[in-house]
């Protein structure tokens, strides 16, 4: 009777076991894959563009996710949440906080790129030089650095993890969702414009694929993003005004979601760009990668272009898709 083990050992084993090889894939497959982003957008001058760095800067904030909070948030699971030492435990918490917040706001960067590109395409190209984008990208940097000093002993505010949730998750989600809402609208509303007025015969069975295609790919990007995020922050907004009786494992699976973020976001904004993946087999193959020319033409439905090789071509060189090369 003395190796006999209650269900509830059991489960807690399969609650630790889980947990910690679903973090350790979330670390490679992070790492890895915002590595080969880095890497492709730096050894190749044609995905330099001004909008890839915003792409190249979500990258780098994935990246040192999964260099250090990721394996920092995984000793600290193996070792049963023992604490470390009180200066290391700082240095973590503060890491894991300015990077995930520069990863989010460099999604919210890429959202605006895009909807002034679909929807104010002239002004999008006159404002966002290489200087301002440039700018941007430090501004989110700034600011993550800005809003880990609210975790600090700097602010003593009991309420401040829903202030910290505020700047760092609710404000940014609702300008994502805005910004894909706005495109969506745009984009079809300027493509059956352009189709009328162009007398382009456009089959509706065509536009509504289309329309449906674009649609798929934003609510995947809205819910991904929804879904890796939501828990994490809405916990930490709870524990503002109270501390909640949660589940080990729940607490476990909401932080490892926060985590998956990083390691879909390559897939997500990344391998979907022709020229990226064009790129990606290149330096594998130890050859400069040839130009896409129809780059436009095989976009994703999130930068409202159309595949078409007939005389719609038009549809992908009208304004009102920007003239910006996107990262997706």
């Amino acid at each position: 009777m003395s190796n006999f083990t209650t269900p509830e050992k059991n489960a807690v084993d399969f609650y630790y076991i889980f947990t910690v090889l679903i973090i350790c894939v979330f670390i490679v497959v992070a790492f890895v894959g915002n590595l080969i982003v880095i890497v492709v957008f730096f050894s190749t001058k044609e995905l330099q563009t001004q909008v890839n760095y915003f792409l190249a800067s979500l990258a780098f904030a994935d990246l040192l996710t999964a260099a250090f909070p990721m394996p920092m948030w995984l000793a600290y699971r193996i070792r049963n949440y023992k604490p470390f030492s009180l200066a290391l435990f700082k240095v973590w918490r503060c890491a894991d906080l300015t990077f995930c917040t520069a990863s989010i706001w460099n999604l919210c960067a890429i959202s605006i790129d895009r909807c002034l590109a679909i929807s104010w395409p002239f002004r999008h190209r006159a404002f966002l030089t290489p200087f301002r984008i440039k700018c941007a990208v430090a501004l989110v940097w700034g600011y993550s650095c800005t809003i880990t000093i609210l975790i600090t002993d700097t602010v003593v505010w009991k309420k401040r993890g829903l202030l910290i949730s505020l700047l760092s998750y609710y404000i940014p989600t609702v300008i994502i969702i805005v910004a894909y809402l706005t495109i969506y609208v745009s984009q079809v509303k300027s493509r059956f414009e352009f189709s009328q007025r162009e007398n382009i015969d456009v089959s509706s069975t065509n536009r509504t694929k289309q329309d449906i295609r674009m649609a798929k790919y934003m609510i995947l990007l809205i819910a991904s993003f929804l879904i890796c995020w939501a828990g994490h922050f809405i916990m930490g907004t709870m524990y503002a005004f109270t501390v909640p009786k949660l589940h080990p494992f729940v607490k476990d699976c909401l932080k490892a979601m926060s985590y998956l973020n990083s390691a879909m976001n390559p897939f997500l904004y990344g391998y979907v760009s022709p020229k990226f993946r064009v790129a990606f087999k290149g330096i594998f193959r130890r050859r400069r990668p040839k130009n896409s020319r129809h780059a436009w033409g095989q976009m994703s439905p999130a930068r409202g272009a159309i595949s078409q090789k007939t005389s719609t071509t038009k549809l992908v060189e009208r304004p009102s898709t920007g003239s910006q090369e996107s990262a997706v």
